[in-house]
């Protein structure tokens, strides 16, 4: 007989690393035929900015969720409770609207860490939410993190063999797909802002542009803030950047897929505090795209330094330029690194082998 298992998770819209995940999880068949699957969606359908806000709606979505999960746990009665938990005050006081009754009920408990802060947001809370942590913490099964790097924000509270390493996949959208392309694109995909590292990309777009007018920067997303796109528009104005950098604004679906197809290097320079693996890297590699990126997270850990990208940290701006600049005028570096990120995408973190690892872990509870 099947184990019933309950995944407490949201579902795009809207589309981030967690919902696209959860999503994935349900959409899986190997999965499905695995397990009995039950869920209980906490999405909140308004844009990503209201995650982690305190307004009258999250305290009535959480209240919500928190009935409907007691209810899941009364009259199905499953024996695995799947959660992605949060890094920050507000949402692990959600989060623990689950766990305690998973506690309570004795469930077996699977929490899944989707980004890198964990450790420092416990470190840092009040007193009280400590105690919360280590108490919802102290009888799981078993803690999932992306990156072996990320073993450590779960070590202060359960045994180290209860760790385990399942990195991301996404589908492979682009298989052995190859086109003529018509610019030398260098790609920036994810939201708008400072923490996402846009404006860091554009001071390197000034800085190559002057010399190479020939590349182009394609800024694709959406703004967080009004005053962080006057800010964009005003600083290409200003250094007459417009004819080479392009902001596109918010891409999905065919539109995304075909934008990464085209472009010739994805860069990243993140400085998000929350980054664990984003999923567009993984992206970017399945369509052969060698990866500029900061060392955030567990992205060390996803593009190999020197073999298919390059890792740089936030001193690093202008060997991160000379490194763009390399792959842009050597074609053998270039197909190399391409090549290399086709390689490893298959080999470590494709959907499938993402799935297949998920149901490793559980089969052992």
């Amino acid at each position: 007989m099947k184990k019933k298992v309950l995944i407490v998770g949201p579902t795009p819209p809207p589309y981030n690393g967690m919902s696209v995940v959860t999503k994935n999880i349900l959409n899986s068949k190997a999965f499905n035929d695995e397990f009995e699957v039950l869920h209980l969606d906490t999405a909140d359908r308004r844009s990503v900015e209201n995650i982690g806000n305190l307004d009258i709606i999250n305290i009535f979505l959480a209240l919500k969720h928190f009935f409907e999960f007691v209810w899941i746990l009364l009259l199905k009665n499953p024996e695995i409770i799947y959660i992605p938990i949060s890094q920050n005050f507000l949402g692990y006081l959600r989060d623990s609207l689950f766990l305690i009754p998973a506690k309570i009920f004795r469930k077996k408990i699977i929490v899944h860490l989707h980004g890198g802060y964990f450790k420092y947001f416990y470190e840092n809370t009040i007193f009280l939410n400590k105690i919360l942590i280590k108490y919802t913490l102290s009888t799981i099964e078993k803690a999932i993190v992306l990156g072996e790097c990320l073993r450590e924000h779960f070590k202060p509270f359960i045994n180290e063999n209860k760790i385990f390493v399942v990195p991301n996949g996404v589908e492979d959208k682009y298989g052995n797909n190859i086109i003529d392309k018509d610019s030398f694109d260098v790609l920036f995909l994810s939201n708008l802002n400072h923490e996402k590292g846009v404006f860091r990309f554009l001071d390197l777009a000034k800085d190559i542009i002057g010399t190479h007018p020939n590349i182009r920067f394609i800024c694709a997303g959406e703004w967080q803030s009004v005053d962080d796109n006057k800010k964009a528009v005003e600083f290409c104005r200003t250094y007459f950047l417009e004819r080479n950098i392009i902001f596109t604004g918010r891409v999905s679906g065919k539109t995304k897929d075909e934008l990464i197809l085209k472009s010739s290097i994805f860069c990243m320079p993140t400085q998000y505090k929350f980054e664990g693996q984003p999923l567009v890297i993984l992206e970017a590699m399945s369509a052969g795209l060698p990866i500029i990126a900061m060392d955030k997270g567990c992205i060390k850990e996803t593009v190999v330094d020197k073999e298919n990208g390059y890792i740089f940290n936030i001193f690093e701006q202008e060997k991160m330029r000379l490194k763009i600049l390399s792959l842009y005028e050597n074609k053998d570096l270039y197909s190399r690194f391409s090549k290399n990120s086709k390689d490893i995408f298959y080999n470590k973190f494709t959907k499938k082998i993402f799935i297949k690892n998920l149901i490793n872990v559980m089969r052992g509870v």
